[in-house]
């Protein structure tokens, strides 16, 4: 055990060691570190004001060019917004949302309904804008191609649903997969809850390796429905104005946010 003689001499040597002054490098060390921090908050305060409205004017000059390509096509995007009236649907979406969904009602017992994401229509540019061997002028203009936008296509009847899965691009609607729904519910449910539920169902194998006679008879039924190739043209074009319109607003609302 210490004695109390012990623990005073083991006091005065921790006084010591806490009391030791700076040795001449340690005090440099020190007087660069409060330096170091002091410049770094004088750097921050000086340019915070000049990189905010940097970006400012960065975003307005962006929206800019958005609202001008948006007014140069008002008669175009007139007739994109007329389409759905004109061919029975129904456009169901909230504002700033990603889905769309279509709805028509085919007779009193059926039900079509269409959902895709207003982002895949630049997703899909983005994947398509990879480098390319160079071309001739009129090599490249045969290369323009329309951009893919996929489709779930959703038949509910009062025995159930069925979802095909398909991608649109041109004028040419592509089927991917058929999936038949007891619930009719869980075919429209946009939870995750659904969506987990909706992928441990069997799937059915590609429909690319169905009977000729099968995959033909698919797309005869969807076509009588309306989903041909005049609707996949809408789709793409209407996509591509929604999304022209929101990115125009999420430039307006970054920059409300920060000035």
């Amino acid at each position: 055990m210490f004695g109390r003689s012990n623990i005073f001499k083991l006091s005065q040597r921790l006084c010591a060691k806490q009391a030791a002054p700076l040795t001449p490098t340690a005090f440099l060390r020190a007087q660069s570190q409060r330096s170091f921090s002091t410049s770094r908050l004088y750097y921050a305060n000086s340019d915070f004001k000049e990189t905010t409205d940097g970006l400012i004017a960065a975003l307005q000059a962006e929206r800019a060019i958005e609202l001008n390509n948006i007014a140069e096509t008002q008669e175009e995007n007139a007739k994109i917004l007329q389409w759905p009236q004109d061919h029975g649907f129904e456009v169901i979406r909230q504002r700033y949302h990603d889905q769309v969904q279509l709805v028509k009602k085919i007779s009193e017992s059926e039900t079509l309904r269409v959902f895709f994401a207003v982002s895949d229509i630049i997703n899909a540019e983005s994947m398509l804008e990879e480098p390319e061997p160079e071309f001739s002028e009129s090599e490249e203009m045969e290369e323009d191609i329309d951009t893919p936008v996929r489709l779930n296509v959703i038949i509910e009847k009062p025995t159930g649903s069925v979802g095909f899965d398909c991608t649109v691009q041109d004028d040419v609607v592509s089927v991917d997969g058929v999936v038949p729904y007891k619930d009719s519910a869980l075919a429209i449910d946009e939870s995750a809850e659904a969506a987990q539920k909706r992928s441990d169902l069997y799937q059915g194998p590609p429909f690319a390796v169905l009977d000729p006679s099968l995959q033909s008879a698919v797309q005869s039924y969807l076509e009588a429905r309306g989903i041909n190739g005049d609707f996949a043209l809408f789709v793409q074009e209407f996509a591509g104005y929604l999304e022209n319109s929101e990115y125009s607003e999420w430039l307006d609302n970054i920059a409300n946010i920060v000035e």
